[in-house]
């Protein structure tokens, strides 16, 4: 059996998923596209079209934001390898912010630390060195449904 197929949960309802992560000058764009890549199904990463900005940073210092967006079932089924691959320590940290980190009634907000997903490990991370996932669900009921089938109650839902 494939690993990765296995690790993949069937979530409904999202209608748009954005992934970003910033490239300060001392990293490796190679392996900043590979850490991008470890969130996306593999069947999925011949479809992404990486998007990158060069900007100046305080002093200067050159920074790339690297962006890549999936839409309707191909959202779906990257939220789907995440959760599926989301570390139980990582879970029990969304079920306890979970408050913080949805927007309006319809979009979460997670962040991936970059260097654990280079070695295939999805663990939370809210500084820096993080790889941001902003889902947008297509409705309140459909993101309540994704966080019920994970065991987490947001309290204002």
């Amino acid at each position: 059996m494939n690993k990765e197929k296995d690790s993949q949960v069937e979530i409904r309802g999202v209608s748009r998923i954005e992934i970003t992560a910033i490239k300060h000058a001392t990293e490796d764009p190679v392996k900043l596209v590979k850490v991008i890549e470890r969130i996306i199904p593999r069947e999925l990463r011949g479809k992404m079209v990486l998007e990158k900005q060069e900007y100046s940073g305080h002093h200067g210092n050159p920074i790339t934001y690297y962006r890549v967006v999936f839409e309707d079932s191909d959202a779906a089924r990257v939220l789907g390898e995440i959760m599926g691959k989301i570390e139980p320590t990582s879970l029990s940290l969304l079920r306890a912010t979970i408050e913080q980190r949805i927007q309006g009634n319809n979009v979460l907000h997670i962040r991936l630390h970059k260097q654990y997903l280079l070695s295939g490990r999805f663990i939370l991370w809210d500084g820096d060195e993080s790889v941001k996932v902003t889902i947008r669900f297509r409705d309140r009921q459909s993101l309540r449904r994704m966080l019920s089938d994970k065991g987490i109650s947001p309290t204002r839902y």
